[in-house]
């Protein structure tokens, strides 16, 4: 008997270029069918997201997250559980704080599973708050 099994990634929707401080920053993660498997045994999967910054501009965003010991998150999204057999399309959060200084800020998503893990970064503008709409 075969098994199936998914392997996961994050935001092929994309992520905004540009948030406001208190918005809440959604990240849809996809999973992707792989070849089946005849073990019996499901892999457990993390799926964990962060938030870093401010940075004053995208040159110092990437020298200090390429750094040997980057900066500590400003923001963590709590960590989704699941294995290499679920599948779907689970979602993650990442709440900016209502006070959130304006800047530059790097989005890393970083999927944990059999022991290896894979991270990748994107970069979100923060600017002052959202325009009020006009009535």
């Amino acid at each position: 008997m075969e098994y199936a099994r998914y392997q996961y990634s994050c935001c092929q929707s994309g992520l905004p270029t540009v948030a406001y401080p208190g918005e809440v920053i959604a990240l849809d993660w996809t999973s992707t069918a792989q070849p089946p498997t005849a073990s019996t045994a499901a892999t457990a999967t993390t799926l964990s997201a962060s938030l870093t910054g401010p940075f004053p501009d995208v040159a110092a965003l990437k020298t200090a997250m390429s750094a040997t010991n980057p900066p500590a998150p400003t923001v963590t999204a709590t960590d989704v559980h699941t294995t290499d057999r679920v599948g779907g399309t689970p979602t993650s959060s990442l709440q900016l704080p209502a006070q959130a200084p304006i800047g530059f800020y790097d989005v890393r998503t970083t999927v944990a599973s059999g022991g290896a893990a894979l991270s990748g970064d994107q970069i979100v503008q923060v600017t002052a708050s959202r325009p009020a709409a006009t009535p």
